[in-house]
């Protein structure tokens, strides 16, 4: 892990969809947000849990996040095709989003 600014990102799955959402994340979502400068350090499902999907991101700070953010998220592609699609396979208000920092 590079960065010192970590996000653990929970979502849940529409009933029946988490390999659906899975196969979106793997093939569109991480590849999108790694080309532009996020570091994402893992793609996890949860065995006991058959809704659940877990992804680790890392940036360098704050800073470095907001610029991520703005990057992906006020993109067109992830605007009008990437984030609606998403938003079909996972219940977005559901999602946890937990922010740590490294300890060394």
């Amino acid at each position: 892990m590079s960065g010192a600014l970590v996000e653990i990102r929970r979502y849940v799955a529409f009933p029946g969809r988490r390999a659906e959402l899975v196969d979106v994340m793997d093939r569109v979502v991480i590849p999108f947000v790694r080309a532009r400068g996020v570091e994402v350090l893992a793609s996890l499902v949860v065995p006991d849990d058959e809704d659940a999907y877990i992804w680790i991101r890392s940036f360098d700070d704050a800073d470095d996040r907001d610029r991520a953010y703005a990057a992906i998220y006020e993109d067109p592609e992830w605007v009008d095709t990437i984030g609606p699609t998403v938003k079909k396979l996972m219940d977005v208000p559901r999602a946890v989003i937990t922010t740590a920092t490294a300890t060394a």
